[in-house]
């Protein structure tokens, strides 16, 4: 089971004890290593997904909450930097560890991804590459696994029309994220397709996602059908603008 998946599960019990958490996970995978039981709810409790409200009492967070990341130091260097090299081009940044959130199979790669306007992304590439060690232009999938190294910069092209946030226009929207999983080559590469329905199912739970921006983010990149397909699967019938 993937934590995502064991967090809905619990959420059904309304509070629960650590003896309630074992009973859930046993009923429904009699394999899951227990030993592990500690480390899980201390990650609930870091990442606000559960609060304590007795001895040995937890209740899931019910309230959806805007999707925040903390960058790590080593990306907020990056993003610091390009914007102060290029403070008015338009330019996202995101990094592997993002995605661990979400994921059952944990991406141990340590990856920086710079998305940048079409006609900067050389630019971008350029002034990059003399700064830091290992920066990738526009790699395939089969280029970025044969030359990536631990704390590579990959570099490419921003689509048009991405959604982007006021207060922080440097860092990636979970809308574009979720959508960029299915529709994007690179990004889409680095999941199990297995995990997508789980992942919108544990997003849409946890936090706020404006579906007109996810749909309209969506069309641009050509994967309407697929996106509402998955809406379907998640969260049932529905027109999704």
């Amino acid at each position: 089971m993937i934590r995502n998946e064991i967090l809905n599960l619990i959420r059904d019990e309304g509070d629960f004890s650590r003896a309630d958490l074992r009973k859930v996970i046993q009923k429904n995978d009699p394999n899951y290593n227990f030993n592990n039981l500690s480390t899980l709810l201390e990650s609930y409790l870091q990442k606000n997904l559960i609060k304590k409200i007795d001895k040995d009492k937890y209740v899931v967070v019910s309230d959806n909450k805007p999707y925040t990341y903390q960058l790590s130091q080593e990306l907020k260097e990056i993003q610091d930097f390009l914007a102060e090299q290029y403070p008015t081009i338009k330019f996202q940044v995101w990094e592997f560890s993002q995605l661990n959130e979400f994921l059952n199979h944990l991406l141990a790669n340590k990856t920086y991804v710079v998305e940048v306007e079409a006609m900067f992304v050389e630019s971008f590439f350029d002034i990059l590459k003399e700064k830091f060690n290992s920066v990738l232009l526009k790699p395939t999938n089969e280029e970025f696994y044969r030359y990536a190294e631990w704390g590579t910069i990959v570099v490419k092209k921003l689509i048009s029309e991405s959604p982007s946030e006021i207060d922080t226009p440097h860092q990636i929207r979970l809308e574009k994220l979720l959508v960029d999983l299915i529709a994007d080559k690179f990004t889409s590469s680095l999941i199990n397709n297995s995990e997508i329905d789980s992942i919108y199912e544990y997003c849409f739970k946890q936090y706020k996602i404006d579906e007109k921006k996810l749909m309209r983010y969506a069309r641009r990149r050509n994967a309407q059908k697929k996106i509402e397909a998955v809406l379907h699967a998640v969260k049932g019938k529905g027109t999704y603008d």
